[in-house]
């Protein structure tokens, strides 16, 4: 159970989960198995694996048309199904499309501009439970509530000999931790073709005043092919991206932390990938990085890298169905747990999160939610020696929501999981309430008399 030392620390336990023996086509997901979308060119393959990190065993979720796929893949907020951004062959829009656990494929809507959309790129659920999709040079959002259509959001303006070519998306607090001072940070790189252009940016975007500006302009991050806010750093006050990015021919290409707020460019590790192609951060402070091996270009590589050390602690060897496959995304199967049901920006009352594992298996098991006004210095998760780090921060409110939730109107945070594994908390504001927009940062725990059995990815959301 939950226990409180002078410095915060709790004794808890992951559980591990088997992965599905590999099929001939249709496999399906398990908790914690990676989701990798990419493509070979001999013979022509586009298509999605599901590959356990622990064994490198491999199998084909869906193959799709040759060219159709690009770069993102990640959870729906159902937490089951996987989304992905194609091109239609025929029309050459974009799609926003999603595989069931079974490899069946949907389309969810069309992704069209005034122009044709050649490049859906990147994707992203922001604090107001709405997909954030980055193609050509547009953002556009996708909402689950109003299905059938992505709607646009925002064109970048060609600046001179500046085309914008969006490249992917992260979602970050501001400054002073409200949502007014929100923004979403796009890494834009210079349209292909145009050597005029020396120096990529990096834009915020602020999704009140529909504005944007320049955050970063630095030739350090030419050829960046991916951004991640990045939580639980040391301290509170720092707000890093993380970025992938490739640089000269005959050097190794890095993982970097980018400071959102003053500019400044780290390298946290090397990467031996020709080009990494995307990232996925994960709870015990790593990221797995895809993108084909420096020393075989034919052979893609998942790398996880300690993002505290620089070190990589995994290497996993990706194994299309031919030779020559090329990953292009990465997500982890089963990690978008939590999910805001209502829009407290709008001041909607109550405000539903939901916490969903979508196993049966879990049925019965206890769960509790926390809720803190920051992300770090993170919570320690500890059984014996294995230690896991929740980035919720031991504050008021996160005391408050684990030991007296009703106290802020916070009902359903703690009890059992229903027969599908899931559960739904709501937060209930007092009526005329105003705060801001001040952010809030949440997680869900499942455990059990053995430990804990799954912990949700933090989020932010934001109160009216």
């Amino acid at each position: 159970m939950w226990m409180m030392r002078t410095k915060p620390l709790f004794f808890l336990v992951l559980g591990t989960f088997a992965f599905a023996a590999a099929g001939p086509a249709q496999v399906a997901p398990k908790y914690g198995d990676l989701v990798v979308s990419g493509f070979t060119l001999t013979p022509p393959f586009s298509g999605v694996l599901i590959v356990d990190p622990a064994t490198g065993r491999t199998a084909t979720l869906r193959s799709l048309t040759a060219g159709a796929i690009d770069q993102w893949v990640g959870m729906m907020e159902d937490n089951r199904h996987v989304g992905l951004l194609t091109l239609d062959p025929q029309l050459r829009d974009g799609r926003l499309q999603q595989l069931d656990p079974r490899g069946a494929l949907s389309t969810l809507a069309p992704i069209r501009s005034t122009l044709p959309v050649t490049d859906p790129s990147g994707a992203l659920w922001d604090p107001e439970g709405r997909l954030l999709i980055a193609a050509d040079d547009t953002l556009f959002f996708y909402d689950p509530a109003a299905p059938g259509s992505v709607a646009p959001v925002f064109r970048f303006p060609t600046t001179g000999a500046n085309v914008p070519l969006l490249q992917a998306v992260a979602v970050a607090p501001g400054a002073r931790f409200h949502f007014d001072e929100n923004y979403y940070a796009l890494n834009a790189l210079p349209q292909l073709g145009s050597p005029t252009v020396s120096a990529p940016f990096l834009y915020r975007f602020d999704p009140v005043t529909r504005r944007f500006t320049t955050l970063v302009a630095n030739p350090a991050l030419t050829t960046a092919t991916s951004i991640s806010y990045r939580y639980g750093v040391p301290s509170p006050r720092q707000r890093q991206f993380l970025v992938t990015r490739g640089r000269a021919a005959s050097s190794l290409r890095d993982l970097l932390a980018v400071d959102f707020q003053t500019g400044v460019i780290v390298t946290l590790a090397p990467l031996p990938l020709l080009l990494p192609a995307a990232h996925k951060t994960t709870r015990q402070r790593t990221a797995w990085v895809v993108g084909p091996a420096t020393a075989a270009p034919s052979t893609s590589l998942a790398l996880e890298v300690d993002l505290a050390t620089g070190s990589i602690k995994r290497t996993v060897p990706l194994q299309g169905p031919a030779t020559g496959f090329q990953a292009t995304g990465i997500e982890i199967y089963g990690t978008n747990m939590l999910h805001l049901r209502g829009r407290a920006l709008l001041g909607d009352a109550p405000l539903f999160l939901s916490l969903q594992t979508n196993d049966a298996a879990l049925a019965g098991k206890s769960y509790l939610l926390g809720l803190s006004f920051e992300s770090s210095p993170p919570i320690q998760l500890m059984v014996g020696s294995t230690q896991i780090n929740l980035d919720l921060a031991w504050d008021t409110l996160l005391w408050t929501s684990l030991y007296a939730p009703a106290l802020i109107g916070l009902t359903g945070s703690q009890g059992t999981l229903d027969g599908s594994g899931n559960a739904s908390a709501s937060l209930s504001l007092p009526s005329g309430l105003k705060t801001g927009g001040l952010v809030i940062y949440a997680a869900w725990v499942v455990y059990d008399a053995s430990g804990v059995l799954r912990v949700s990815e933090t989020e932010l959301f934001v109160l009216p």
